[in-house]
């Protein structure tokens, strides 16, 4: 289950900061690197952001209600966290998260082992 948890924080923090970063470039586009304010930082937050919803619902399908229910309270704690970290870490996990939440979907939906 530790690997379920570590994932669904990541997915959280991912899609926290992708968020984060989408609206501090529509606030103050200086303060934020120019890919965040064109399609790249609009489709990482898209993308980020369904990820989290497919997430909950791959756990739903395959595991009982109250899992789902875990999982989407790791990934409002990812969330969380993802306030929490510095701005600089933040952009970096939002230009990250289209790769990483599609490596972490494929081991969820077991296309391949991550271990």
């Amino acid at each position: 289950m530790n690997f379920y948890i570590v994932v669904h924080i990541l997915m959280g923090i991912s899609a926290g900061a992708a968020a984060h970063t989408q609206k501090l470039a529509g606030i103050s586009p200086s303060q934020a690197p120019k890919w965040a304010y064109g399609p790249l930082g609009s489709l990482s937050a898209t993308f980020a952001f369904f990820a989290a919803i497919a997430a909950v619902v791959t756990t739903a399908v395959q595991y009982p209600v109250l899992w789902a229910l875990a999982t989407f309270a790791e990934l409002v704690a990812g969330a969380f966290i993802a306030g929490l970290i510095p701005t600089g870490l933040r952009f970096l996990f939002a230009l990250i998260a289209i790769p990483l939440n599609v490596v972490i979907l494929g081991a969820l939906w077991g296309f391949w082992y991550i271990g």
